[in-house]
C-alpha cells in the first residue's frame, strides 16, 4: 500500500467520526470566515498615517517548552498576567508528572 493510511482512536467509532467531522468543519469555518474579514477590510475606510502611529497595541505571550514557560509582552501589566498563568501551568504541569 503506497501512502499513509488514517487512523483514529476513540472511545467509540460514533465520537471518533464525530470529532473527525466536526475539526472538519471547523476548519472549513475558518477558511470562510477568514476569506471573509479580508475581503471587509478592503471596503473600510483608509486611515491616514497619523491615526495609526497614535494607537498602541498591548499584549503578551507565553510559550511552553515542557514545563518550562517563556514569557513576553510588551505592557507590564500583561506580562505580569501570563506570568502567573505560566507559573500555575507549570505546578500543574510538575503535579500531573509526579502523580502519574
Amino acid at each position: 500500500m503506497i501512502g499513509p493510511i488514517p487512523i483514529a482512536f476513540g472511545s467509540s467509532p460514533e465520537m471518533t467520526v464525530i470529532a473527525m467531522v466536526i475539526g472538519f468543519l471547523m476548519m472549513i469555518a475558518f477558511l470562510l470566515l477568514s476569506r471573509r474579514s479580508i475581503d471587509s477590510g478592503e471596503e473600510e475606510e483608509r486611515t491616514s498615517y497619523e491615526d495609526k502611529k497614535d494607537r498602541k497595541v498591548k499584549g503578551g505571550g507565553m510559550i511552553l517548552i515542557g514545563p518550562i514557560p517563556i514569557v513576553f509582552g510588551s505592557d507590564i501589566k500583561y506580562t505580569l498576567i501570563i506570568m502567573i498563568l505560566a507559573i500555575i501551568l507549570m505546578v500543574l504541569a510538575i503535579l500531573i508528572l509526579l502523580l502519574k
